[in-house]
């Protein structure tokens, strides 16, 4: 007799289970459908009820913010913001729009715009898409020194240049950060002069700001490079 209330309890238990979670799938579904019609109010009722469903969802909450986000009025700081969040979740396709609606954006800072490029370049670099990491990387390093990045300019000289000594710490970390991306990218595209040059001074930078790790970790990518650039050579006739 206690066993087969225990199966009854034990089987009504898993109904419940299913519902709940059938409930969850509906409003988080049917709130999506909200977003499609821009009604963010009726989205967010549905989020915050399924939520109170699974507290601990990551995903809900994100979304959650998100539209609550939406119903702000917008500004560069709540579109750089819901990207990061979307960025942090490894949604990288919704931080890529995120971040180039940031980028759009008429009234969004130089700060706001430089990360915006810097974190879709990382985004790009994470989805393969080479040449569209080494634009953005470029379009960040002109933000970040009002230098436009091309294949004639002479990284390491301009790196010893008045200029180049007059970047904060800060900024030379982004500046390592993007040149590494960049180089990265570079080497996918088989454009290997240029990827070294990136790389090299990527790591001179780090090294200078006493980051040897970062520094040591673009070696394999430097020397991997380099043996492409080798193998090329060898088959031109």
């Amino acid at each position: 007799m206690e066993e087969a209330i225990t199966r009854s309890a034990a089987g009504s238990s898993a109904s419940a289970n299913v519902v709940h979670s059938s409930m969850v799938k509906l409003l988080t579904r049917r709130a999506a459908a909200y977003v499609e019609l821009q009604d963010m109010q009726h989205a967010q009722s549905d989020l915050q009820e399924a939520l109170e469903k699974c507290p601990n969802d990551v995903n809900l909450k994100a979304d959650l913010e998100e539209v609550q986000a939406c119903l702000q009025p917008a500004t560069s700081k709540t579109l750089r913001s819901m990207a990061d969040k979307r960025f942090r979740c490894q949604d990288l396709q919704g931080a890529l729009e995120a971040y180039s609606a940031v980028l759009a954006f008429p009234e969004a800072t130089a700060a706001d715009k430089l990360a915006a490029a810097s974190n879709r370049a990382a985004c790009n670099l994470a989805k393969h898409n080479y040449s569209s990491t080494v634009s953005d990387c470029s379009m960040a390093f002109s933000l970040l020194t009002g230098q436009d990045l091309h294949a004639s300019l002479d990284l390491h000289a301009w790196l010893a240049s008045e200029q180049g000594h007059a970047l904060t710490e800060l900024q030379k970390q982004s500046l390592a950060r993007l040149l590494a991306r960049r180089g990265v990218a570079l080497g996918y595209l088989r454009k290997c002069d240029e990827a070294i040059v990136d790389l090299e001074v990527a790591q001179h930078v780090y090294i200078a700001l006493g980051q040897q790790a970062k520094g040591h970790t673009l070696e394999d990518d430097i020397a991997k490079i380099k043996q492409l650039q080798a193998s090329m050579k060898s088959k031109q006739p």
